[in-house]
């Protein structure tokens, strides 16, 4: 999106973004993947394509999930103190609330998928070991949140540009599904109603 009067523009963000980015790695020793070297040689990753027809954002009411406790707000404002936009924060509520109700506690046995975004395999694996080296358990909130951000800086960075900047609650929403997610798409819908839910309620 490109830039008006004097500001600076869309591409100046998200290059400064990049940069940011391969700095942030170096220090913490994250891993500069593909998308980012790929970003700065001026390629971006393409976006899903926006949805066609129109979605009902007004059938239900606002929900947080069994047991959220205010998890919601926590993970809304830890993506906030990052400087992720609102849309791109509301995107991963709505993805959250579909995947797991919004619990840390929700498990799939059947997928060995565990938390608030489902993590399985080798992933859930790297969250239990971010949680160990930080005292905690799988579960704990504060692991899965800190891991959500671990993941966008490096192995997710894909995701993680296409949601900083993000304008739009329903498209990064399904951007997230898509590319972090990497679901079977059922829920695309409900998780980008989710989304704008979300954002209507000033999250």
């Amino acid at each position: 999106m490109a830039g008006t009067g004097t500001g600076i523009s869309g591409t100046a963000v998200a290059v400064l973004l990049a940069c940011s980015l391969l700095a942030y790695s170096g220090v913490k020793g994250f891993t500069i993947t593909k998308t980012l070297r790929d970003f700065l040689a001026g390629q971006t990753p393409q976006a899903a394509a926006v949805p066609q027809g129109t979605v009902n954002y007004n059938d239900t009411p606002l929900q947080t999930g069994p047991g959220s406790g205010g998890l919601a707000h926590q993970l809304a404002q830890s993506l906030a103190s990052h400087g992720m936009s609102r849309a791109g924060r509301c995107g991963f509520l709505g993805n959250a609330e579909l995947e797991s109700g919004m619990s840390t506690t929700s498990e799939n046995p059947d997928e060995g998928a565990i938390g608030l975004f489902q993590w399985e395999g080798g992933r859930r694996s790297a969250l239990r070991a971010y949680a160990a080296t930080h005292g905690l358990r799988e579960t704990d909130p504060q692991a899965q949140i800190g891991f959500l951000w671990v993941e966008l800086m490096s192995t997710e960075s894909a995701t993680l540009l296409l949601t900083m900047r993000a304008t739009h609650p329903q498209i990064a929403a399904k951007n997230i599904d898509y590319y972090f997610e990497r679901s079977a798409h059922t829920q695309t819908a409900d998780k980008m109603a989710a989304a704008q839910r979300y954002f209507d309620a000033g999250y």
